[in-house]
C-alpha cells in the first residue's frame, strides 16, 4: 500500500473539552471507533475480517477513497453519542487485505480524509472518541 493512513484520536472523556462533545459544530470532523458491525444474517465484521467477508456482509461500498479505505453510508451506532454529530458513515480501512480499523464518521470527516488521501498526503486527521 503506497499511502500510509494515520488516524489521530482525541478522547473526549479524557480531554474533557466541550469542543469534542456530541454537540460539536456539524462542520467539525468527527469519528468514533467501532468494535464490530453486526448483521442479523451474517457474522460480525471486526478487525481482521477479510475484504471478501466485508463485501459478503455489507455489499459493494458506497465509495472507495482508495483501494484500502471504503465508505458505507447510512449506518448508526447502538449508542447515542456517535449518532448526535451525524456520524452515519462507516469507514473501513484495510491493511494486507484485512480490516485494520472501523469508524463511524460524519460527512465532514469523510471529506477531510478523502481530500488528504487523494492529494497524496500521508496523514489524515479526524477528531475521534471511543
Amino acid at each position: 500500500m503506497n499511502a500510509r493512513f494515520i488516524t489521530v484520536l482525541f478522547l473526549a472523556a479524557a480531554l474533557g473539552t466541550p469542543a469534542f462533545t456530541a454537540t460539536a459544530n456539524s462542520t467539525t470532523p468527527m469519528g468514533f471507533r467501532v468494535k464490530e458491525v453486526t448483521s442479523p444474517y451474517h457474522a460480525p465484521i471486526a478487525r481482521g475480517a477479510t475484504e471478501w467477508m466485508v463485501r459478503e456482509t455489507l455489499g459493494v461500498p458506497t465509495k472507495c477513497i482508495t483501494p484500502a479505505v471504503w465508505l458505507y453510508y447510512g449506518f448508526h451506532a447502538n449508542q447515542e453519542l456517535p449518532n448526535d454529530p451525524g456520524c452515519k458513515i462507516l469507514m473501513i480501512s484495510y491493511a494486507n487485505g484485512r480490516v485494520a480499523d472501523l469508524k463511524l464518521i460524519n460527512p465532514t470527516g469523510a471529506e477531510v480524509i478523502a481530500t488528504n488521501l487523494t492529494r497524496g498526503s500521508t496523514v489524515a486527521y479526524i477528531v475521534s472518541a471511543n
